[in-house]
């Protein structure tokens, strides 16, 4: 039972009375002494509840008695309110330090005091209460069978005297040590899991567990353990509470590790089809193709976004159709493919959609079968390719016109040159035919005949060599480049110069072919009509990429007007067609008086690429 008791020290009698009758008015116990020194020696005698300290004392004042109260271990937590007149910032903070919990100014206000008394007894009484309920609870804490223990982060800052005795440690060796340590290696993981889903189970019937330990003679017991969370100092904790099972547990132990095995399997297969199941959603809601989901007759059960977006349908009304609906019909090939599907085949195929508003989309298809809430489906992905039919249509309409314009050019040097030549020739051999053997007039055009076929036989090996130059299917585009300067080098009416120290042959034979009619077109388009006299060529390599850039300081054309041209713009559009179809670009500069830069780049695959010494 504990009762409100007040210790009044003040050295002045009249404010002794005042504050004792108004305590007592309320039924308080009063006790008084009239200095410091006194109330030193009577404190641990009464030990009240609560000391009411005068300020200003003579020999040792408030300060000083309050200092020397709080150093004596039965009453250093007894709350000490000062009585002062001085309510000075100074004198209060001080008063604090000193170790008192409130202050009240003199003279006296009855309901003031009172009030501050009261709660002052309220929170002091509460206090013991407290301590007297956990003097009692670790009475039973270490009176149980149970081995009681807190845990935070599965480390113990709290336990009984029964986890001593049931692991033969003493205090310190438990005293905040991981409660894992003090588990048999087989079963410190299946603990660990267990505490980390105390909260999952709190206020559940059946929680408990049981695990293997060690002890501190390395001997082993069984424990069954339960496990919750609680609040503990303001945080979230975990209470364990422990019992010996080791007698009944032996006769189940394989048992119980067979039942942990299997439990473990079922867990993670379950988390890792949680896992496949949240992937599946994540690639289906986030796929960039039009994915849709349906039943092995057609019904759409489900489809993404990609997909309404591509057929102008909200996903809603997709779920509400048949694959028939979205399918054009005049291609059959897709009554194969439900045919194979029946069979659990994967297939990839190419079909025309029908969109909402009745375009005909161009797709590549994969559809595979796939359990889809226990049933089979259809799961089918579809890319829009109608960009790259366009660009295979535009890149095969390119080739063809590039082809047609070399044809023309090999018609046109094959009947100015050679036809020509040969039908003087035919005219010469039948002059000599009519002419009497031997004459000299029929030797004159025998003579003559003998030079026009020579040249005839120079203008095919010339045009062969505009078709695939004989040094290039040797020995490489570089030394057919080189080549082929230097025969122009050697007819004098332009100077060229070629660098090639950064290229090594990256490139396949029929992209080098491209890349040497390319330079071959540049030079012809400058003698014609640039009136230069230098051109300069520099092919190059970085990594994985090809460059050719070539220059002339002739008189320059004005580009757009150029490749606007109907006639005059083949050329340089041929040009910039076959450096696409070569997965590259090419990029044409050139000013009125001011010469003309070409600036062709190819983009090589990865896969034919090594890095040597040259990228580093």
């Amino acid at each position: 039972m504990f009762t409100k008791s007040v210790l009044i020290v003040d050295d002045v009698p009249e404010n002794i009375n005042v504050a004792a009758n108004i305590l007592l008015s309320e039924q308080i116990e009063v006790s008084i002494t009239m200095s410091g020194v006194e109330a030193l020696d009577v404190v641990e005698e009464s030990l009240p509840n609560l000391i009411l300290l005068d300020l200003m004392m003579p020999d040792m004042d408030g300060y000083e008695t309050c200092r020397r109260l709080k150093l004596m271990p039965k009453v250093a937590d007894i709350p000490i309110i000062f009585l002062t007149a001085k309510n000075d910032p100074d004198s209060i903070i001080k008063a604090f330090e000193a170790g008192a919990v409130d202050y009240i100014t003199k003279p006296f206000n009855s309901a003031e005091l009172l009030a501050r008394v009261n709660a002052h007894l309220k929170i002091r009484i509460q206090q013991a209460l407290i301590l007297e309920h956990e003097r009692k609870l670790s009475t039973i804490y270490n009176s149980t069978n149970e081995a009681i223990i807190v845990l935070k982060n599965e480390k113990i800052v709290f336990f009984n005297n029964r986890l001593s005795n049931m692991f033969g440690y003493n205090t310190d060796q438990i005293t905040d040590k991981i409660f894992t340590d003090f588990v048999s290696e087989d079963h410190a993981p299946l603990l660990s899991k267990y505490l980390k889903t105390a909260g999952e189970r709190t206020g559940q019937a059946d929680k408990s567990i049981q695990i293997k330990t060690k002890k501190f003679d390395n001997s082993h017991i069984y424990i069954k353990l339960n496990a919750e969370e609680i609040p503990w100092d303001g945080e979230t904790a975990i209470l364990v509470l422990c019992t010996d099972i080791t007698a009944e547990r032996h006769a189940q132990e394989r048992l119980f590790e067979i039942n942990a095995k299997l439990e473990l399997l079922v867990k993670e297969r379950t988390e890792s089809l949680k896992i496949s199941e949240l992937n599946f959603i994540n690639l289906f809601d986030k796929s960039n193709d039009s994915v849709i989901i349906n039943t092995l007759d057609g019904r759409i059960v489900n489809a993404n976004q990609s997909a309404a977006d591509m057929l102008g349908y909200t996903r809603e009304e997709l779920c509400t159709m048949n694959t028939d609906q979205i399918i054009h019909r005049t291609n059959h090939a897709y009554d194969t493919v439900r045919s194979k599907m029946q069979e659990g085949t994967q297939l990839s195929y190419q079909i025309a959609n029908i969109a909402a508003d009745g375009r005909r989309i161009p797709v590549e298809v994969r559809s595979t079968l796939v359990d889809y809430f226990g049933t089979k489906h259809v799961m089918s992905s579809a890319r829009d390719i109608s960009e790259r039919l366009n660009g295979e249509k535009i890149r095969m309409e390119t080739i063809i016109k590039t082809e047609e314009q070399e044809r023309k050019r090999f018609a046109k040097d094959l009947h100015d040159g050679i036809g020509a030549t040969l039908s003087a020739t035919k005219m010469y051999l039948n002059i000599v035919k009519r002419a009497e053997p031997g004459s000299e007039r029929s030797v004159k055009m025998i003579d003559e005949a003998i030079e026009l076929i020579d040249k005839a036989a120079k203008n095919t090996k010339e045009i062969a060599v505009n078709i695939l130059p004989h040094d290039l299917a040797h020995f490489g585009l570089v030394t057919s480049l080189a080549n082929f300067v230097e025969r122009l080098n050697s007819i004098g009416t332009v100077k060229v110069t070629f660098e090639s120290s950064g290229y090594r042959g990256i490139l396949k034979i029929n992209e080098e072919i491209q890349l040497f009619r390319t330079v071959n077109e540049l030079i012809n388009n400058t003698l014609k009509y640039a009136e230069a006299q230098n051109i300069r060529i520099m092919l190059d390599q970085k990594k994985n990429k090809v460059l050719l850039v070539y220059t002339d300081d002739g008189k320059g054309f004005d580009v757009a007007k150029i490749l606007n041209s109907n006639k005059s713009g083949i050329g340089l559009d041929n040009i910039i067609q076959r450096s696409k179809l070569m997965n590259g670009n090419a990029i044409i500069e050139s000013e009125s008086d001011k010469g003309m830069t070409a600036k062709i780049f190819y983009n090589v695959p990865l896969d034919r690429y090594e890095e040597d010494e040259f990228d580093s």
